[in-house]
């Protein structure tokens, strides 16, 4: 089989994922900014410094990430092919469609 038959398989990750991944990133990023504040208090710059660094990007890559999951999953569309017939409220689903009038009976 050559490379280009082959079919390419993508990982994908869930948005309730990606959400927990978010918040895990910026709750490491909160507590190194806490530990960068408790090192300034302790006149420890250099330490300080870095930890504060640390904490702001991880914090804010970990906000980042958990909105952009909750955009992506507002934008997906549902097919309606792939509902199952569990989602269709049972009102729908035992009621039959109304049949259109001929353009004839309208006029």
């Amino acid at each position: 089989m050559n490379s280009s038959e082959k079919p390419r398989l993508l990982a994908t990750i869930s948005s309730e994922a990606l959400i927990g991944i978010g918040i895990t990133v910026a709750w490491l990023g909160l507590m190194c900014l806490l530990l960068g504040w408790a090192q300034h208090m302790r006149s420890v710059p250099k330490s300080a410094f870095l930890w504060l660094g640390l904490g702001a990007v991880l914090f804010v890559l970990g906000g980042l990430a958990a909105v952009s999951a909750k955009s992506r999953d507002s934008r997906r569309r549902i097919r309606p092919d792939r509902v199952r017939p569990s989602d269709v409220p049972q009102e729908k689903a035992q009621s039959k469609p109304e049949e259109s009038e001929p353009e004839e009976e309208r006029l």
